[in-house]
């Protein structure tokens, strides 16, 4: 990708000293085209600090993150890919402030279009895919950004299925997960990530309908 783009060829890949890209057929590959490969020693994390240490640092942003909204370990790899994502469109000291993206490209990037991770997401349903009466948005998480497509990635949890959509509008302040209910559903399994999503989403629910009520009822009247 970096060949095509850029018109620069690869020279050299440093590897960690683990023995994962020891395999004849890339070895050879990298003979082809006249690539180096270099690799630290092996018990040694110290030569690839910079690595070990962003490894580290995704890892304990993904957990804080999946924490903060209550998500089962099921979104684990969704959380690890939108923190890389974002990783990826903030300025850093290294590069005198700038981000990958605009060394890269030499184009400023613009942010507006991030939200936050799995707040509750209304999907704009295609007309060809309801008729008048039904709902012309459906409710998801929020879980990421599709790098092929200028969408959002939507999960549906009580069927389980992804979708991608431009139309989308969010709900940032809102969870799927209520605190109240998280011992609750912390009980299920990682693969039935469904159960008692229905009850939690009630709750959230029931509570804002109350503020709603009280802000309804005001000075004893009611409008």
């Amino acid at each position: 990708m970096v060949e095509k783009e850029k018109g620069v060829n690869i020279k050299c890949l440093r590897f960690d000293g683990g023995g994962e890209y020891f395999s004849n057929e890339f070895s050879e590959y990298l003979k082809q085209h006249g690539i180096q490969r270099k690799y630290s020693c092996s018990y040694s994390p110290q030569h690839n600090g910079v690595a070990k240490n962003n490894n580290k640092h995704i890892i304990e942003i993904a957990c804080a993150m999946l924490n903060e909204k209550n998500l089962l370990n099921y979104f684990w790899a969704k959380a690890i890919a939108i923190v890389v994502y974002i990783m990826n469109q903030t300025p850093i000291a290294a590069i005198h402030g700038m981000t990958f993206e605009e060394k890269f490209t030499s184009k400023k990037l613009d942010v507006s279009h991030l939200k936050v991770f799995s707040c509750i997401a209304y999907v704009r349903v295609v007309n060809k895919k309801r008729s008048k009466l039904d709902p012309k948005a459906q409710k998801y998480i929020f879980i990421g950004y599709y790098l092929e497509q200028k969408g959002y990635r939507c999960f549906d949890l009580s069927t389980q299925k992804l979708q991608v959509s431009r139309d989308v509008v969010f709900d940032e302040m809102v969870s799927w997960y209520s605190p109240l209910k998280i011992a609750k559903a912390g009980k299920a399994k990682n693969g039935d990530v469904s159960s008692n999503v229905e009850q939690d989403s009630q709750l959230i629910v029931d509570h804002k309908s109350l503020q709603l009520v009280g802000l309804i009822i005001f000075h004893g009247k009611e409008y």
